[in-house]
């Protein structure tokens, strides 16, 4: 749902779902800087370090510049009930894509009512959507295809590249547990990779999910977004 040429990237909350998400997007979009927000200082303050195998240059950004200058929004946030949204919505690029990750449950919203009802909303899974993510706040008929269906009718959908777009990450754990143990196998069989506990990575570097190993980017040349 992203233009193919994004070259800003924003995140809104920089813990650990941060340097996950702009890795994945720099493994595809032509990045050439990254805005980042954070209400705690040291975590925004380490994100650079953290992301500094990206090679890419990572500002600290209040919210209304990250709005008004990003291609890409992620927020990724553990807003309390009650104390979103975390952006304000109102200066965005028109072709603006919004991925919201943070955690999820029943009250939680991390952007605001009216920017959801003026742009396609693509849920993960739509009946989990509609009780802990941004689709609670909407009325079914405002709530847009699921990612599968997406994925599935790509080529019909090119258009809403220019246009605002959401899309409700809510997490399937059943299919992260699988994709878990599949790469693992494989790791296992390929003779590469080396087991790491959770717990030495939070001691190790907090917020850092690829402390102690070598996470890598990708050549410019190598990204397409089709």
């Amino acid at each position: 749902l992203a233009r193919p040429d994004s070259r800003v990237l924003g995140l809104v909350g920089a813990g650990v779902q941060a340097v996950t998400q702009a890795h994945a997007l720099s493994r595809l979009f032509p990045l050439s800087r990254i805005l980042a927000h954070d209400i705690c200082p040291v975590t925004l303050a380490s994100l650079p370090r953290r992301l500094a195998f990206l090679d890419i240059p990572v500002e600290p950004a209040l919210p209304w510049r990250i709005e008004a200058e990003a291609d890409i929004l992620c927020t990724a946030t553990s807003v309390a009930v009650g104390a979103g949204p975390v952006i304000a919505g109102a200066d965005l690029k028109p072709h603006l894509h919004i991925n919201a990750v943070g955690s999820d449950y029943p009250g939680k919203c991390e952007l605001p009512r009216f920017l959801l009802e003026s742009a396609l909303v693509v849920p993960d899974l739509a009946d989990q959507a509609r009780r802990e993510g941004e689709c609670q706040v909407l009325e079914e008929e405002r709530i847009g295809p699921e990612l599968h269906r997406i994925v599935k009718q790509a080529d019909g959908l090119t258009g809403w590249r220019d246009r605002l777009t959401v899309f409700d990450s809510t997490g399937i754990p059943f299919e992260d547990a699988l994709a878990l143990d599949l790469i693992t196998d494989l790791a296992r069989r390929a003779g590469i990779g080396r087991d790491i506990a959770f717990a030495d990575l939070e001691a190790g570097a907090p917020k850092d999910p690829y402390w102690g190993t070598t996470a890598t980017a990708v050549p410019e040349e190598r990204r397409a977004v089709r």
